[in-house]
């Protein structure tokens, strides 16, 4: 199974998940859905940040790393 999480950067070293496509706030830290999604099942992790999408700079390894 595949958890895809929508994030956008909230303060250093932190993120937000989000709803319906990046447009609504969830109140949830990233780090800590992954790691419910993880121990509800998921096998692997799809995150996207929402601040680096379309922008043609990367990946978002900050968010990746989880600092």
């Amino acid at each position: 199974m595949v958890l895809s999480i929508e994030a956008e950067r909230q303060a250093p070293s932190r993120w937000e998940a989000y709803t319906e496509n990046g447009r609504e706030r969830s109140g949830l830290d990233v780090i800590e859905w992954a790691q419910r999604g993880a121990a509800l099942g998921a096998d692997e992790l799809l995150i996207i940040s929402v601040d680096m999408e379309g922008t043609r700079k990367g990946f978002d390894c900050e968010l990746a790393r989880g600092k």
